[in-house]
Order: C-alpha cells, then sequence, then structure tokens
C-alpha cells in the first residue's frame, strides 16, 4: 500500500524449531505458484514475500507446492541476494536416500545409489534459490506404513552432518496420527499436520506428547480448508458458468454449519475469524510456526497484524472445549 511505511505493521514474533533451536517466523507463509508463469501474478508474489520479509516473516514453505520448481525461482527473484536468515522447508519422501541394512551411514561414506539423485536434486534446489542456509527438510510418511522407517532418523541426521539440511521433521497424514514415541532413539522432533479451530482430532496427542517429550509443531490448514478466512467462498459466484447446477443446501450446510457456533469468538468485532482461527494455534507453546498460503495484496498486512489480535479469552476457551 503506497505510503505506508515498515513500521506501520508490527514485525511477527520468531519462535524455535526443538532439535536444532534454529529461529523461524511465527506466520510461515506457504508458496504454491501455477505451473506457468504470470508476469503480473508473479510480480504481485514477490513484492508480497519482500513485504513479508521486511516485516519478520523469514521462513516459507515450498514442500506442498505443486511446482517446486517454478516455487524455487520465484524465491530466488524475491531474494537475489543471500539472506542468512532465511528458513526455507522443502519437502522429501520415499525418493530421498535409504541405507541398506537400517544402519546410519558412518559419517562421510557414500549414500546408498538409491539417495544420490536425489541428494543432488536438494544440491540443486539450494544453489537455485541461492540460499545462505540449507532447508529444512519435511520427510512424508508412507500412510500405509508405521511410523517413520527405523533407518530414516539416522540418515537424515547425516545429512545435517554434511550440510545439505539444516533441521529435518515429520509430515504426518491426517488420518495416521502421531508415530509411536522411542525415547531412547527419537530427537526432538518436529511434526507437520493439520490444525485448526474445526479440526483438533491431533490436539491430545500433541498435547501428551509435548507433556513427555520436546515437541515442534508445524501447523497445516489453520483455516481449515479456506472456511475460517473466506477463502473457500471467494470468488465462488463470479467463477459459476450459466449451466452449472443451482448449490445444493446440503452443501452450503456441510460448509457453514461447522463455523455457525463459532459466531462468539467474533463477538463485537473484536477480531476476524481469521484471526482467531491463527491465535487458537499460538496458543500452544509447541507450535513453531503456522504454514498459511500467501495470502492477496489486500490481505497481507490484516495476516500479518493477526498476532496482535485480541487475544482469545479464558471464557472463550472454555466455550470451545465444550464445541
Amino acid at each position: 500500500m503506497p505510503g505506508v511505511g515498515v513500521d506501520a505493521v508490527p514485525q511477527v514474533s520468531k519462535r524455535r524449531l526443538p532439535a536444532s533451536g534454529l529461529e523461524v517466523s511465527s506466520l510461515t507463509f506457504a508458496l504454491d505458484p501455477p505451473a506457468s508463469p504470470h508476469p503480473e501474478a508473479d510480480a504481485l508474489t514477490v513484492r508480497s514475500r519482500q513485504k513479508a520479509r521486511d516485516h519478520g516473516v523469514i521462513s516459507f514453505d515450498l514442500s506442498a507446492a505443486r511446482h517446486p520448481l517454478r516455487a524455487q525461482l520465484l524465491v530466488a527473484e524475491a531474494f537475489p541476494g543471500p539472506d542468512p536468515s532465511l528458513v526455507i522447508f522443502v519437502g522429501g519422501g520415499s525418493g530421498f536416500p535409504r541405507t541398506a541394512r537400517g544402519e546410519a551411514a558412518p559419517s562421510g561414506a557414500a549414500l546408498p545409489d538409491g539417495g544420490r539423485a536425489s541428494v543432488s536434486s536438494l544440491e540443486e534446489s539450494v544453489d537455485r534459490m541461492g540460499l545462505k542456509r540449507p532447508p529444512v527438510l519435511l520427510w512424508r510418511t508412507d500412510p500405509r506404513a508405521q511410523g517413520v522407517p527405523d533407518d530414516i532418523p539416522d540418515v537424515l541426521a547425516e545429512l545435517i552432518s554434511r550440510g545439505l539440511i539444516a533441521d529435518w521433521g515429520i509430515e504426518l497424514d491426517r488420518e495416521a496420527g502421531l508415530p509411536a514415541l522411542r525415547p531412547a532413539v527419537d530427537p526432538p522432533a518436529l511434526y507437520a499436520g493439520p490444525l485448526s479451530l474445526l479440526d483438533r482430532r491431533l490436539l491430545p496427542s500433541l498435547e501428551e506428547r509435548a507433556a513427555t517429550a520436546k515437541l515442534g509443531y508445524l501447523v497445516r490448514d489453520p483455516y481449515a480448508g479456506g472456511r475460517l478466512d473466506g477463502s473457500r467462498f471467494a470468488g465462488s459466484v463470479g467463477d459459476r458458468s450459466p449451466r452449472a447446477s443451482p448449490t445444493r443446501l446440503r452443501d452450503l450446510e456441510a460448509d457453514f454449519g461447522p463455523i455457525l457456533p463459532l459466531a462468539f469468538l467474533t463477538a463485537g468485532r473484536r477480531r476476524t475469524l481469521s484471526e482467531a482461527a491463527l491465535l487458537f494455534a499460538f496458543r500452544f507453546p509447541w507450535v513453531s510456526t503456522i504454514s498459511v498460503p500467501l495470502p492477496p495484496p489486500e490481505r497481507l498486512e490484516s495476516t500479518l497484524r493477526a498476532e496482535r489480535a485480541s487475544p482469545l479469552g479464558v471464557d472463550e476457551l472454555a466455550r470451545l472445549g465444550t464445541l
């Protein structure tokens, strides 16, 4: 917005990842550009990232980008000079290196053949983005497997020792929940998964884990599929073709029904529902950062200010617990 200086919007706060102590911003912007370049849209995206960085956002999430190469190129364009504060989350899974017999590769040893291509791809991504610090790898578990394979933590630790990644975490399957804890083996854990006012299924497990082990959590989908920030419904009428069937009442009830009981969170316009959604996640000390889609320019400042909105009161939290 013309005429608005950096000081007009408060700096977002910082938190740390549990194992490495790496500093991240409380808000992480997820980047998912379309496959084909669009000069005007790309320019807006670059400016939004730069403005977010000016206000303290140092972490960006590329782990779920459908077109990672495009996302990486736009990171490089937004931050052309090496920035030692930037933290980039990238995704990885079964294609990354595994040891032959479930043993840790000795320091300095060659990684197994099956993982060399993935490591080369990771190195190319770092070079492409011009990163001063290697990325944080979020490991995607196989939904058919029971948790994380025993050798993966050792191999990823080896990647850290080689300077290929700065830290790593586990991308949770929405239905499988947290993997079993092995206190004698597992380091302080970073997980990435859903948490919102409308999706609290993992909350009891996370609270229980945080009480017994050092835990960090990257919150996914805090807006519950766009229902809590309105993005699910934006343009829904204008985008409909003349021949489209009318929206069924059943579908409207499915979308809006769960939201109506949350109206008390915005009573008196103390805050918006999207602010309440972020404040709900911010209140948990084990939440390391909240990954949200990069908002359009007109909503960027309000998203950056959300942390300073009227906090959720004890009575409101108690009421949430009964829903």
